[in-house]
């Protein structure tokens, strides 16, 4: 017979006793409250500490770039990224965030959006710079409640991909700080831009093809005809407003305060291993000339020729301005010159024919004679006459080879340039300080491809242009870099 035993009343009435509860209800309280508390925290500063990193990154793969774009080695490079980084992030509060192991050098492909390493100490000249900072492993980032689960620190990276880029307006195409004013009966193709930090003004009967560019920091200030907008067939589509900051102009300017690294296109020209310097120079030894009148045959294949006039000089004197740091180049002669500079009466005279893989670099009055054809070559002027270069009817600039590589020329003055009746470009470039006018003759205005005049004062166009751009890009050097997050 099964035995029952009564329960104690002291134990029923501790089990009915409600005293107390909110204390077991406080204590779970409490532990969810520290675990929410806890996830906002350090959640919060796990994330700042991300957002720390990857400020970081952007300024280190900037400066890698910049500082490598600019003269500098690899090594010295990555030493001002890691600089850069560790003044905003100082090693005795934050510990070690980049080591130069972190930064890598190479290309990037805007199209398929992807990085492409360099080996280290390659001699190429990168595009892109990919810097990773971190806190982990030896240095992470503690956190405050999450211990309570046992959670004392996190490693948190970042990184980021810094590129260069051209901008399209300012690689092909019309651009100017002035005005740029054309007239009639032109044609401008796809890739072709035409810019001016004032205003462009234009007559009617031009036509813009769908992918062309017409810009103006605000681009109602277009001057044209009452009926311009229905007379210029495509110009609607193609205005934008904008400005560009024309950073090749302060490579042209005698007293510009360059930035650390960079040349000046007189140096630039005639400095063996230099981002500017034409691919077909073999020496930097200058063959030097008289002023006067020469034919294509009087000028040496892959050298560098110094003509000088004499007269009042842009910057300095003569032998400051013409030698180039830590080049071999030699002048001899021409000590008294027979006048030239600004205003005086030296002149150098290309006449007809085709002149070929050669650099030139005066400060003489300069006139291309007609029929002249330049292929692969640089001319260089620092006068400053308004006139600084004229050339006459049928001038070409460039090989007609459909934008293959090489073949081009350049036009570099800090004057101004007038270019008579029928002048060709292909794969050409003009940078001037000064004016760029070009005339018509009958129905043969400026035709082209793959054409960039950058001027410091206006453009005054023509009619009868008919212009399209390269579609792979022009292949000369004189335009400089921009920078941006590529990633």
């Amino acid at each position: 017979m099964a035995t029952h035993h009564k329960v104690p009343s002291f134990l029923c009435q501790f089990a009915r006793d409600e005293s107390g509860v909110l204390s077991v209800y406080n204590l779970f309280l409490t532990i969810a409250v520290c675990a929410i508390g806890s996830a906002g925290l350090d959640v919060t500063h796990f994330y700042a500490a991300s957002t720390q990193l990857q400020v970081a990154a952007d300024i280190g793969a900037h400066a890698a770039l910049y500082t490598r774009q600019h003269g500098r080695n690899e090594a010295q490079a990555k030493a001002a990224a890691v600089s850069a980084v560790s003044y905003g992030m100082p090693a005795s509060s934050f510990g070690t965030v980049l080591e130069q192991a972190d930064i890598t050098f190479g290309t990037w492909n805007n199209t398929t959006r992807s990085f492409t390493a360099l080996a280290s100490g390659s001699t190429t000249m990168p595009s892109a710079a990919r810097v990773m900072t971190n806190r982990a492993g030896d240095n992470p980032v503690g956190s405050f409640l999450f211990r309570i689960v046992g959670i004392d620190r996190m490693d948190v990276r970042a990184s980021t991909i810094s590129s260069t880029y051209y901008p399209p307006c300012l690689s092909e195409g019309f651009t100017a700080l002035g005005v740029v004013d054309i007239q009639s009966n032109n044609s401008f193709f796809k890739g072709f831009c035409m810019h001016s930090n004032t205003h462009v003004e234009m007559n009617q009967n031009n036509y813009f093809e769908l992918g062309t560019i017409v810009s103006m920091p605000d681009q109602t200030d277009i001057v044209i005809p009452a009926s311009g907008m229905t007379k210029n067939e495509g110009l609607e589509q193609a205005l934008r407003s904008g400005t560009y900051n024309m950073k090749e102009l302060d490579l042209l300017r005698p007293t510009a305060a360059l930035e650390d690294g960079v040349l000046p296109y007189e140096t630039a020209i005639s400095t063996l291993g230099h981002a500017q310097t034409p691919s077909f120079l073999t020496s930097a030894t200058a063959v030097t000339l008289a002023p006067g009148s020469y034919a294509p045959s009087s000028f040496t294949p892959g050298r560098v020729h110094r003509i000088t006039c004499g007269g009042s000089s842009s910057s300095g004197s003569r032998s400051s301005r013409l030698l180039a740091p830590d080049s071999d180049i030699v002048l001899v002669g021409n000590g008294n010159g027979n006048g030239g500079g600004n205003g005086s009466s030296g002149q150098l005279t290309l006449s007809g024919g085709t002149y070929s893989r050669a650099v030139i670099v005066t400060d003489c009055l300069v006139n291309l004679g007609q029929g002249t054809i330049l292929e692969d070559v640089v001319l260089y002027t620092s006068n400053t006459s308004d006139n600084s270069i004229t050339a006459s009817s049928s001038l070409t600039l460039g090989r007609d080879d459909h934008c293959a590589a090489g073949g081009g020329a350049t036009l570099l003055t800090r004057g101004g340039m007038h270019a008579a009746a029928k002048m060709v470009m292909f794969g050409a470039q003009v940078r001037l300080l000064g004016d760029f006018e070009f005339a018509s003759g009958g129905n043969a205005g400026v035709t082209g491809e793959g054409v960039s005049v950058m001027a410091g004062g206006r453009i005054d166009g023509t009619t009868h242009m008919d212009i399209s751009a390269c579609s792979q890009g022009m292949n000369q050097s004189f335009e400089t870099a921009f920078f941006r997050m590529a990633e």
